[in-house]
């Protein structure tokens, strides 16, 4: 909420203002003003979930109990219950490349410049 918020606030005014005094009814102006305006703010933020529920150990083993396995829950067995640290190491690298792979085919996809995000 919080980058979105930061980038929202930081509109100009103005430009709602006028794109108002041109006739354009709100779902417009959040179509073509604000939401365009807050693309980079709605990318970071996603980002942010997404690595946060990516990297998520402890609710899926409350939640989902021994039955359900996420692929946190297999690397943490590999690490401590197995004592596997190369398999665990191998399956962290897999989880890290694949959410970096994740967030930029998206920032790609929704044309996000990496310099957007950091705004």
């Amino acid at each position: 909420i919080f980058p979105i918020y930061n980038v929202i606030e930081s509109l100009d005014r103005n430009q709602i203002e006028a794109a108002r005094d041109m006739g354009a009814s709100w779902p417009m102006i959040h179509r073509r003003v604000v939401i365009p305006y807050a693309k980079p703010g709605i990318s970071s933020g996603c980002t942010m979930v997404f690595m946060l529920s990516a990297g998520a150990l402890a609710a899926p083993q409350i939640l989902g109990g021994p039955s359900s396995l996420w692929f946190t829950q297999l690397i943490y067995q590999q690490f401590n219950d197995n004592s596997d640290w190369p398999q665990g190491a191998a399956y962290a690298v897999v989880l890290l490349v694949t959410c970096i792979l994740l967030v930029l085919a998206l920032m790609r996809l929704f044309k996000v410049n990496m310099g957007d995000i950091g705004k």
